[in-house]
C-alpha cells in the first residue's frame, strides 16, 4: 500500500489533543476530546454531503447525519459513546473519570472494536515549537490517557474517511488499513 492512501482529508487539531493529554482536569480532558471529534464530524459532513451544520446542530444530530451519508455504524457508535461520556461531565459538576468508568469504558470498547490494534498502540505526541514530547502507551496509560488516545485515533479515522471509504463501499485501502469496517 502506498503512503498516499493514508493521507488524511483533514487533520485533527493536534494541539487540542495534546492539551487534552496534558490536563489533569477530567472535565477539560473529556470536553477537549469531544471537541476534536466534533470538529472532524463537521468537516466530514460538510465535505461529504450538502447538509449544513452550525453551532445549533447537536452532536447527536451530527451522528444522525453520519448515518444518512452511510458512515460505518462502528464510527457512529464510537461517537455516541463519547457523547454519552461528555454528557456525564456536562450535566454533573462532580463527574470524574473514576466515577464515570462505565461510560468511559463503553467509549474505549467501541473504539477498540473499530480499531482492533488500538490496545497495542504506543508512540508519542509532540509540541515541536516547545520541544515537548509525550510518550503514549495505551495499555500502560491511565483511563484518562486511554480516552485521549482513543479519541485521537477516532479523529484520525474520521479524517481519513473521504480517502478510505466511498460512503457505501469500503475501498481496498480501508480493508488493508486494519480498520474493522463492514
Amino acid at each position: 500500500m502506498s503512503s498516499e492512501g493514508l493521507i488524511m482529508a483533514f487533520d485533527p487539531d493536534i494541539e487540542l489533543i495534546i492539551s487534552a493529554y496534558e490536563t489533569k482536569d477530567d472535565i477539560g480532558k473529556i470536553l477537549r476530546c469531544h471537541l476534536v471529534i466534533e470538529q472532524q464530524l463537521e468537516l466530514l459532513i460538510s465535505t461529504s454531503s450538502r447538509a449544513k451544520v452550525d453551532g445549533r446542530t447537536t452532536f447527536y444530530s451530527k451522528i444522525n447525519l453520519l448515518r444518512a451519508i452511510k458512515v460505518p455504524e462502528k464510527i457512529c457508535i464510537s461517537c455516541e459513546a463519547l457523547n454519552d461520556l461528555r454528557n456525564k461531565f456536562a450535566h454533573n459538576s462532580k463527574a470524574t473519570i473514576a466515577n464515570t468508568k462505565a461510560s468511559s469504558s463503553k467509549f474505549l470498547s467501541a473504539v477498540e472494536d473499530l480499531i482492533p490494534i488500538l490496545p497495542q498502540s504506543h508512540g508519542s505526541l509532540h509540541r515541536r515549537k516547545e520541544k515537548i514530547e509525550h510518550v503514549i502507551d495505551y495499555q500502560g496509560g491511565d483511563q484518562g490517557q486511554r480516552i485521549v488516545i482513543a479519541a485521537s485515533f477516532l479523529s484520525a479515522v474520521i479524517g481519513t474517511l473521504p480517502k478510505l471509504y466511498d460512503f457505501g463501499e469500503p475501498s481496498v485501502i480501508a480493508s488493508m488499513s486494519g480498520l474493522n469496517l463492514p
